[in-house]
């Protein structure tokens, strides 16, 4: 018993548990007792080691729900920010600000490129943009669309007088006013194209009964290049590019057609990779933005010149003839 003793002393207490139930087995078999089967070593710390486990990833498992529930959230957040910038911005390409765009869409409009500026984090091409949209849409409310040698086609009938309706094709002067057959002369400064129908009939009722107006308008372009007639061309906005080039004639065998190039004073303000581009949409003049007095350049495909070549040639075999002739005559000596 003291060796026992002793052992249990000196050894740690999870052996202890061994030693008291071999006691408690010896003294049950002196006894002719049966004990059931005793609880072996290794299963209370292994059962300890369970709960602590689970108490250890109970705390994981939270944080990890948590940053899955902030993450989800987040991108939420994001998602309803980019799909507040996406509505925000086809309400603002949705605007019209062609020529039949009215006050109040070219206002609402202004407002809606005013408020992308004023937000940055913009590219410089983009900045640049707007800029120039916000100024050409101030410009048009300000000033009108109507500029010095645009022609206005105006057509006025006359019901009472049962005659056939006068055709005016007026031509905006430098003072912006037009000319209209048996009417006072008429001023479009400061009118927008989707009001001169309007402001022209109403002008017509001062001085005639129920008058019925038409009002068209066309715009002077110049084309010039690999056309067969270059010069000036008045043309409806509402046409497509393309009716420039067969107003002209139509190119020429070397004409390059889907690379048109426009210039306004000098600079270049539709490349022949837009024109390109606007050719296969169908895009009318109106909207790739061409205003009067712009020019359209057709280019030509770049051919050999055979010409050249030979002349060329004929030098090059010249020259080696007369160096021949020149070494003979020096060999000669």
């Amino acid at each position: 018993m003291r060796a026992r003793h002793s052992v249990v002393t000196k050894r740690h207490a999870s052996r202890e548990i061994t030693v008291i139930s071999i006691s408690k087995t010896l003294r049950c078999r002196s006894a002719g007792k049966t004990l059931p089967k005793p609880m072996q070593n290794n299963d209370i710390p292994r059962a300890n080691h369970s709960r602590i486990e689970q108490r250890r990833k109970a705390p994981a498992a939270s944080a990890v729900l948590k940053s899955l529930a902030l993450k989800s959230a987040l991108s939420l957040v994001l998602v309803g920010a980019a799909l507040s910038g996406a509505t925000h911005t086809l309400r603002a390409q949705d605007t019209p600000v062609g020529s039949q765009a009215t006050r109040g869409d070219l206002a609402q409009r202004q407002s809606v490129d005013e408020s992308e500026l004023a937000r940055g984090k913009l590219s410089p091409a983009r900045k640049k943009a707007l800029q120039a949209e916000i100024a050409t849409i101030k410009e048009r409310l300000e000033a009108g669309d109507f500029r010095t040698g645009d022609l206005i086609v105006v057509t006025v009938l006359i019901p009472i007088l049962n005659k056939p309706p006068t055709v005016d094709t007026s031509t905006v002067r430098a003072d912006q006013m037009i000319s209209i057959t048996e009417l006072p002369d008429f001023s479009v400064k400061g009118v927008l194209k989707s009001e001169v129908q309007d402001k022209v009939e109403a002008h017509a009722k001062r001085y005639i009964k129920d008058p019925k107006v038409r009002v068209n308008f066309t715009t002077r372009i110049m084309v010039d290049g690999a056309v067969n007639r270059p010069g000036t061309y008045s043309i409806s906005p509402d046409r497509q590019l393309t009716e420039l080039v067969t107003a002209a004639g139509g190119g020429t065998p070397i004409a390059k057609l889907d690379q048109l190039e426009v210039k306004r004073g000098g600079r270049v303000i539709l490349s022949a990779k837009d024109s390109k581009r606007a050719l296969v949409e169908g895009k009318t003049i109106e909207q790739v933005g061409m205003q009067p007095g712009d020019e359209v350049t057709v280019p030509a495909k770049r051919q050999f010149n055979w010409q050249v070549l030979a002349q060329f040639a004929l030098l090059v075999s010249s020259l080696a003839f007369a160096f021949i002739q020149f070494l003979n005559f020096y060999y000669a000596q």
